[in-house]
């Protein structure tokens, strides 16, 4: 049976070769299911496998077929965000000082489950140092183009995603922060949340009993535009 590395890799470079030949029809890669057998360090080393074949390509492509492998990346790391990392923290419970980097073993507090999933997925930043900093801070160090959303209902800010296509943003709040997913058309607010501190890491809609729905102050990010991507595969290295 093929590995899940061999697999993801696999997938991708059938994508990105689709892409390459056929300018105008961009084929979209198609993620591997997540392995639940295999041990969450052979995940991140599975990705950081994927990550090194990918710069390969890119750095051997013309521009327009950079351009091509910048979306195929960006729809694989939504998927193995979604699927593989965010699915084996789910439980893991909140802690004000939790700072653990293994899903189920210890605990986590809101900055550092941002600052570890970004890390372990491949970017390269500090996830100590970030993880400590203000929401807006952290999504400045990443470069990210930020939206300010003061004193909108929860209903009014939902509303911004409505024509949106599937993505990954960083949302800061009032007094905490955590990603909001669009995947598969599904909106989700994914958090290790201090209002359920046993459960800790979790998804939910975005309008309920939650930081998301009761913070005044919102600033969003997203995470998988062209400028962290190309940082993504370049092993660009944050300040």
């Amino acid at each position: 049976m093929r590995s899940y590395a061999h697999t993801l890799l696999s997938t991708l470079a059938i994508s990105l070769c689709l892409m390459c030949s056929a300018c105008n029809n961009v084929a979209k890669p198609q993620a591997a299911a997540p392995d639940a057998h295999i041990s969450y360090d052979s995940l991140r080393a599975q990705v950081k496998q994927v990550q090194a074949d990918i710069r390969k390509q890119y750095n051997r492509a013309d521009s327009a077929n950079k351009d091509s492998i910048i979306k195929a990346t960006r729809v694989y790391l939504l998927d193995v965000i979604h699927q593989s990392f965010f699915a084996r923290w789910y439980n893991t419970p909140w802690e004000f000082y939790g700072t653990t980097q293994k899903p189920q073993q210890g605990a986590i507090a809101c900055g550092y489950f941002v600052t570890t999933i970004l890390q372990h997925a491949g970017f390269n930043i500090s996830r100590v140092a970030w993880a400590q900093l203000p929401s807006e801070s952290m999504m400045k160090k990443m470069q990210l183009q930020l939206k300010h959303f003061p004193n909108e209902t929860i209903e009014e800010f939902e509303k911004h995603f409505a024509n949106k296509p599937d993505g990954l943003y960083i949302v800061g709040l009032d007094s905490h922060v955590g990603f909001i997913s669009k995947y598969k058309g599904k909106l989700q607010f994914i958090h290790s949340n201090y209002y359920h501190r046993s459960i800790g890491v979790m998804a939910e809609p975005l309008n309920g009993y939650n930081p998301l729905s009761h913070s005044k102050y919102r600033v969003l990010g997203e995470v998988l535009d062209d400028n962290a991507i190309k940082h993504w595969i370049e092993g660009y290295k944050y300040e």
